[in-house]
């Protein structure tokens, strides 16, 4: 009798502690997940957009680098209910990392854009979607020397973007962390019609 006693307190220490220390999103009872960034499509990076007309550079503009993402909130088993509006109705995003890894032939530099942190605020409720963007590529990156410019270096490289969402349930502090990432492609210019 003792030991079932003893066993049991042990497995539920155990459960307990695994739980308070788990950052792994699929352990919580509402678990949020990226559903796609930029729509699933390429991300391009470019220092201008020649617009329209390639010879009349007043439709030029130097494009906002600003990337979807479709957040998706459900509870963690499919015989789970939590209420609409409800406690652990929802995810709430906080903040993410975005840590760049240079391709073959993209400067080493790009990584000083690292973020670490960076604020965020999104509301997920559960069973539904959210469509939050953040920048991508700040406009100070292009101003630097290593960027796709289409008058000093002609260049096209190709950079790894891994993100991390950082967020926790609704009604909880307990922060878990949502992996996600990205490929995105410098170019010096992009047109409308491209």
């Amino acid at each position: 009798m003792k030991s079932r006693v003893l066993f049991a307190l042990i497995a539920a220490a155990l459960l307990a502690s695994g739980c308070s220390s788990n950052n792994n999103n699929e352990w919580q009872r509402v678990v949020c997940s990226v559903q796609s960034i930029n729509g699933g499509q390429p991300f391009v990076s470019a220092a201008l957009n020649i617009g329209t007309d390639v010879i009349n550079a007043n439709d030029d503009y130097v494009p906002l680098d600003v990337a979807p993402v479709l957040f998706w909130a459900r509870p963690y088993g499919s015989l789970m209910t939590i209420p609409d509006e409800g406690a652990y109705s929802a995810f709430i995003i906080t903040s993410y990392d975005a840590v760049w890894t240079p391709g073959p032939g993209a400067p080493a530099e790009i990584a000083q854009y690292n973020v670490t942190r960076g604020l965020l605020s999104a509301r997920v409720p559960i069973n539904d979607e959210i469509l939050v963007s953040f920048m991508l590529a700040p406009q100070q990156m292009k101003q630097e020397p290593w960027y796709p410019n289409p008058v000093t270096n002609n260049v096209v490289y190709m950079a790894n973007l891994a993100l991390t969402f950082y967020g926790h349930e609704e009604g909880s502090e307990h922060e878990v962390a949502i992996p996600a990432g990205t490929t995105v492609t410098f170019l010096p210019t992009v047109a409308e019609n491209n």
